[in-house]
C-alpha cells in the first residue's frame, strides 16, 4: 500500500510542478516589469520637474525632453531608434505635460507575458510665471 502511494505522490508532484514553476516565473516577470516601469516614471517625473522650474525663455518643454533622454541613457536605455523612446513635452498656459513611451525590449522577461512598453505621463504647474 505504501509503495503504491509513493508512486502517486511522485505523479502529483510531476503534474503540479510546471504550474508552480510558471507561477513563480510569472511573478519574476511582473516584478521586473514593475521595476522598469517605475524607473521610467521616476525619470519622467524628475525631468518634468526640472522643466517646470525653468524660465519661459529657457524653453521648459525642450529642457524636459532632453532631461528625460539623458536620464534614460544613464540608466541603460539606448533610445537609438526613433520608436524606442518617444518623449513629448508640451507647455499649455501654466502647465507642462511630459509623456514618455519607452520600449523595454521585445520579449522582455522569462515567460514574455508582460507588455513590451512602459508609458508614463506627468503634469506640472510651471513654477515661473509667464507674465
Amino acid at each position: 500500500m505504501a509503495r503504491g502511494r509513493r508512486g502517486a505522490n511522485a505523479t502529483e508532484v510531476a503534474l503540479l510542478m510546471p504550474a508552480f514553476a510558471g507561477l513563480l516565473l510569472g511573478l519574476f516577470d511582473a516584478g521586473k516589469y514593475m521595476l522598469e516601469a517605475s524607473m521610467v516614471g521616476d525619470v519622467t517625473r524628475m525631468a518634468c520637474r526640472e522643466g517646470s522650474l525653468r524660465l519661459p525663455e529657457d524653453q521648459p518643454a525642450a529642457v524636459a525632453q532632453q532631461t528625460v533622454l539623458l536620464l534614460l541613457r544613464q540608466r541603460g536605455y539606448a533610445c537609438a531608434n526613433s520608436g524606442d523612446c518617444v518623449v513629448t513635452a508640451v507647455v499649455s498656459e501654466d502647465m507642462l505635460t511630459c509623456s514618455t513611451d519607452v520600449l523595454l525590449g521585445p520579449g522582455k522577461g522569462i515567460l514574455r507575458i508582460m507588455p513590451d512598453r512602459a508609458r508614463v505621463t506627468d503634469v506640472r504647474r510651471l513654477e515661473v510665471s509667464f507674465d
